[in-house]
Formats: structure tokens, sequence, C-alpha cells
């Protein structure tokens, strides 16, 4: 059976929490039914995917009251959920988004026939009516309304992989605020990496490159007292790194055997390459050598 929107609002449970719940379905049995409405399930998508899992005959309720009525039900009965203040927000954008288009449709069937519904027309308070109903909204989940507020503005932009990951609980509203400002090509690449360390520093790369900026981050160790020409080198090597970090590679084993993979190893021009790479990684051998032998002696 299909899952109804207001139900598909909510976040899946994890791992743990459905294993706990197919454990005492097996044990006891269903406890509370399914409910349905319009032949989608409106409340217990976990106990209808547990009850056919363990092959048994789910009890089925049909759900009595129109669309507001039904998105009251599923409010009241999730409250119980164990969800961080980002999903909560997340959670409490999506009613109130249901919230406000049926407002719309009962405005639209409430016009006399032949009568248009005025289009950028100013009204009084409606603004401070609409703050008014975020607060509700965020205080039903408790959260403020500022973060409800924050979580709209997420959403205008923010690709599918993102507002799953949100949803999920992956990645919280700091960090999803910033992600939201990126093209969704880099979202999407940026969302799939699992260290939070590299996406952290991918992503300041990435609004970098945005904002006009050729390079990332600068390391503390370039701001030591050195030469321009010492600084220059250094700076050149490190956006190799970089470089590799922002394709999905937080550390060397990583970008290492993706770089074993992906070479051309009979390629006549890549050999090229390599000779002249060789003498940028022969200074830098050379230089770790000295630093490692400045650290033992210090």
């Amino acid at each position: 059976m299909d899952v109804h929107p207001y139900c598909a609002i909510l976040p899946d449970m994890l791992p743990g929490e459905y294993a706990a719940l197919l454990n005492d379905i097996k044990v006891h049995g269903l406890r509370d039914p399914i409910m349905t409405y319009n032949n989608t399930i409106l409340d217990g998508r976990h106990r209808w995917r547990a009850c056919e899992e363990l092959q048994l005959t789910p009890r089925v309720v049909p759900f009595v009251g129109d669309d507001a009525a039904a998105l009251a039900w599923v409010k009241s009965r999730n409250m119980r959920r164990h969800l961080h203040a980002t999903q909560r927000a997340w959670v409490a954008r999506a009613f109130l988004e249901q919230e406000t288009l049926m407002a719309k449709m009962r405005q639209c069937a409430g016009l006399r026939q032949g009568q248009h519904a005025p289009v950028g027309e100013f009204v009084p308070g409606r603004e401070k009516e609409q703050g008014r109903a975020r607060d509700r909204a965020g205080a039903a989940m408790g959260v403020s309304g500022r973060l409800v507020t924050q979580a709209a503005t997420i959403a205008k932009t923010a690709a599918p992989c993102l507002a799953e990951a949100i949803k999920s609980g992956l990645i919280h509203m700091p960090e999803a605020f910033v992600l939201a400002k990126l093209s969704p090509k880099t979202q999407q690449r940026l969302v799939a990496m699992a260290d939070p360390a590299g996406r952290k520093h991918a992503t300041a790369c990435a609004l970098n490159r945005m904002r006009g900026k050729r390079r990332g981050p600068r390391c503390a160790d370039e701001l030591l007292p050195s030469t321009p020409f010492a600084r220059a080198f250094l700076n050149q090597v490190e956006r190799a790194g970089i470089y590799t970090k922002e394709q999905g590679c937080p550390d060397t084993a990583t970008a290492i055997a993706r770089l074993r993979a992906e070479i051309d190893w009979s390629s006549a021009a890549q050999r090229g390459q390599f000779a002249r790479c060789e003498y940028t990684a022969t200074i830098m051998w050379a230089l770790c050598e000295e630093r490692n032998r400045r650290v033992e002696v210090a």
C-alpha cells in the first residue's frame, strides 16, 4: 500500500528502532492498527512493513475526517518520535506548508463563481500572521519559529539528496544552510561524502569558487614567516591536496587507491606527466625528511 504524503513528511525509523519494532510485533503481534486515508497509509508505515516481512495480516482502520483532520492526526501521533532539532524544524516546515496549501484551497473554494483571487494585494498584518503561524508550527514540534523559517529557506534551494539527508538526521541545520547555497550537482557530491571533516573542507572550497576565489582556506603553515618563493611553492603543492579532498578523497590511502585505478598506465602522455611530477615529488620528499629531522632535534 502506498504511503500518504502527510505520513511521508516524517523521517524513517533508524535501523535500531525498526529492529525493535519488528521484534515486538513478532513476539506480541500488532498492537496498534494501521490507519489509512484515501486508500493510503496515513499512520503506521513501519508497522505495515514489519507485518509484510513477518507475513502477518495487519489490522487496517480507515480514518474518518477531512484533510485538515488527517494532518492533525499525523502530527499528534508522531510527537513521541525522538528527533533532533533540525529534523523537528524540517518536519514543522513541511506541516506548515501543507496547512498553508489547505488554507489557500479553502480561500479559493470560498470565492464566488467568476470572482478572481487578488494577486499581489497588500493585506495588513499578513506577514505578522505568517510569523505567528511559524511560531505555532515550531512550538508544536519543540523548536523556535526562527528555526522553522531557516528550514523553509533551505528547502527553496536544497537538492533532493540534501533534503533527504536533513530529514534523516545525517546533516544538521547550520551545515545544511551553507550547502543549500551551492548548485544541486555540488550538493549531491558533498552530501555523498561520508567524512564530515572532509565534507566541511570541500564545502568551504566550493563556496570560495562560487564567490570568485581560486583557492580554498589557507593552512596555518602558510602564515609562518618564510620567503615568497617558499610560500608560493607550498601553496601550489597544497592545492593538489585540496583538489583531492574536493573529489571525495579525505585521506591519502583513498586518494592513492583512486589514482591507481583511474590512471592510464599505458599512455605515453601519462608517462610524460609522471616525469614532470617526479621533479616536484622529489623536492617534497626531501622537504618532508628535513621537517622530520628538525622535529626530532627539537
